[in-house]
């Protein structure tokens, strides 16, 4: 049972570093989908008029993208993925063996359940930008292809 709850925080873990490094591939793709919308940009044109429907769809899209992968990628404090050494000498080490199995499942139990909505989080946050990534790079193809 300890071997499951150590795991289950590694998976977490490993979860959120995919996620990181998966968000960052999502922000360099809006980044150069960006750059090739903005070559339709004319500095001789002024006003909205200037880009086309698929144009403006392409650069929302790829700008929420491009937010959500900055979002996602954005260190954030509250993950506990170790043992909290303090807690584990004042309230654990005191215990007889089997008592100590318990506190310490206990304790990633409740490391594991903290971490949780923030995970959902991060995954709907990279959800968003790979779906505007997608959006945003078929509204560039169809305004290229004009």
């Amino acid at each position: 049972m300890f071997q499951l709850a150590k795991e289950v925080l590694q998976r977490q873990e490993r979860n959120v570093d995919e996620l990181r490094g998966r968000a960052g591939v999502v922000l360099a793709g809006a980044a150069i989908g960006l750059g090739l919308l903005g070559k339709t940009f004319d500095n001789t044109c002024t006003g909205v008029q200037c880009f086309s429907l698929w144009t403006w769809v392409g650069i929302v899209s790829l700008g929420i993208s491009l937010f959500a992968s900055l979002w996602v990628l954005v260190p954030r404090s509250g993950w506990t993925f170790g043992y909290d050494i303090w807690k584990l000498e004042k309230d654990i080490m005191p215990l007889d063996l089997e008592k100590a199995r318990h506190e310490m499942i206990l304790h990633i139990a409740d490391m594991s359940e903290t971490n949780e909505p923030k995970l959902t989080a991060l995954t709907r946050g990279f959800t968003i930008a790979s779906a505007m990534l997608a959006a945003g790079s078929a509204a560039a193809l169809i305004d290229l292809g004009r």
